[in-house]
């Protein structure tokens, strides 16, 4: 290829004395490319050495806790990594801990209860609830020693929900904790078979001495007399 060739353009300007001047244009786009190519070459190259020496990512894991969907809408918040942080506290606690689930319509309480409760070594949270009817679901599914159970519930109301769920399973104790403390609606929890009344303005002490007093009783079937066999 001839140097002429090369130029798009070419000038002469001549005038007596005043010497020849020559302009010559170049076209730009060839030789401007081929940094450009080259540094975009290079750019690739170092981030594949880059990917090639960094760890492989790991995901966050997805935090334990946190609403679930279900039938009733999104109150329940006993999701399976709820669960499965309840089975394994009960692992490192040992078989003798007492399983306990949770039940109130307030996040913010049921969220203070399980770091009250989780700080003493014989209690695990198993699950919560945040409605009557998920309560009557998850004490089935879960399988708890002690339900503390607020009265005041959307739905099916903590009444209805201890009636179901000890028609159920007898051997579960439930322990009503309500801001009432009209004694109608005391009795209105012992008469559906609550074993303990509190309300929430007590000690936390005797919360979690409720619990435990609950919790070391004998299964509701052993307090029944044995039944005659007929002659």
């Amino acid at each position: 290829v001839s140097m002429s060739s090369r130029f798009t353009k070419k000038s002469v300007v001549s005038a007596p004395g005043r010497g020849t001047r020559i302009t010559l244009h170049v076209p730009q786009t060839a030789t401007a490319a081929a940094p450009a190519e080259a540094a975009k070459a290079e750019t690739a190259e170092t981030a594949a050495e880059a990917e090639a020496a960094a760890p492989d990512a790991v995901a966050p894991e997805a935090p334990a806790g946190g609403e679930a969907e279900t039938a009733h809408g999104t109150a329940t918040v006993a999701t399976a990594s709820d669960r499965e942080a309840g089975v394994a506290r009960l692992e490192t606690t040992g078989p003798t801990a007492c399983r306990v689930l949770i039940v109130d319509d307030h996040r913010i309480v049921r969220e203070g209860l399980r770091e009250l409760l989780e700080s003493e070594d014989d209690l695990v949270v198993v699950g919560e609830a945040a409605d009557g009817q998920d309560a009557v679901d998850l004490a089935r599914r879960l399988d708890p020693q002690v339900v503390v159970m607020d009265v005041n519930l959307p739905g099916l109301d903590g009444v209805e929900a201890t009636r179901r769920i000890l028609a159920a399973q007898p051997d579960v104790r439930v322990v009503a904790l309500s801001m009432h403390t009209d004694h109608s609606v005391a009795e209105g929890m012992r008469a559906a078979g609550a074993s303990a009344y509190l309300a929430k303005g007590v000690p936390a002490e005797d919360l979690i001495a409720a619990i435990r007093n609950c919790a070391v009783r004998p299964p509701a079937s052993s307090d029944r007399p044995p039944r005659r066999s007929r002659p």
